[in-house]
């Protein structure tokens, strides 16, 4: 399969999984599953209050809108109670709280949709050096054949997770020579430093994914330091 008609497919069944998440009709009353409600409620404190601090006002608002009372909040407090503040990690909350403004229902799903989708472009993009014109097909059949598009309605940080993950490591395994090396700028090593650690601050277990980025980092290293010996020579 050419290459264009790989990042076509790509393109086409991201756009039909926008369609479905910009016209599938809504319940009145919000389904929601394991740590949504805390989610959903951080970033509407995010997006309307511009704090990340639990108050009645968040409750009010989350019931008017979605028609249900949250369940199994998970909150904290560090003054014994006279400030509440949600017990989860702000980046997922802070990420989505754009979208979550814009379109109150629809908002996390639709941020879930732009961040998986950047980080497949990311990821093609990378791996376009490697397997060639397959590289579109490959990130297709990963997303599209698995749960993994899935994740975009569920309304949880995992799919941001995985995503930084998935641009973290394209920026790490991006080419370094031929066509794509004038992106490939050293300075992106900052932006994966930033991304994996969003990532572990999040979830500590995922600490291991550093060793394969200090693998890219110090091989790329050695390359550069390789070329220039030959331009010495």
């Amino acid at each position: 399969m050419p290459k264009s008609a790989a990042r076509a497919l790509l393109a086409l069944l991201f756009a039909a999984l926008a369609a479905l998440v910009a016209l599938r009709e809504l319940p009145r009353q919000d389904r929601l599953v394991g740590d949504e409600a805390t989610y959903l409620m951080q970033a509407e404190s995010v997006a309307f209050d511009g704090d990340l601090e639990f108050t009645r006002g968040d409750f009010d608002r989350f019931v008017a809108r979605r028609g249900v009372k949250p369940e199994g909040l998970i909150l904290q407090s560090a003054d014994d109670g006279r400030t509440i503040t949600y017990s989860k990690p702000a980046a997922y909350a802070v990420a989505i709280a754009p979208f979550v403004r814009l379109a109150p229902r629809r908002g996390a799903e639709l941020a879930n949709l732009v961040f998986l989708a950047l980080a497949a472009a990311l990821a093609t993009r990378s791996l376009e050096r490697r397997l060639g014109a397959a590289a579109g097909l490959w990130v297709a059949v990963w997303i599209f054949a698995s749960v993994a598009f899935a994740g975009v309605f569920w309304r949880q940080a995992d799919l941001f997770l995985l995503s930084l993950v998935a641009a973290a490591l394209a920026l790490a395994f991006f080419p370094t020579d031929g066509e794509a090396s004038r992106l490939a700028s050293p300075h992106r090593w900052w932006a994966v430093a930033a991304l994996l650690a969003l990532v572990v601050l999040a979830k500590p277990i995922y600490a291991p994914l550093l060793l394969p980025v200090a693998l890219a980092a110090r091989g790329e290293r050695r390359q550069g330091h390789r070329q220039q010996q030959r331009g010495i020579d």
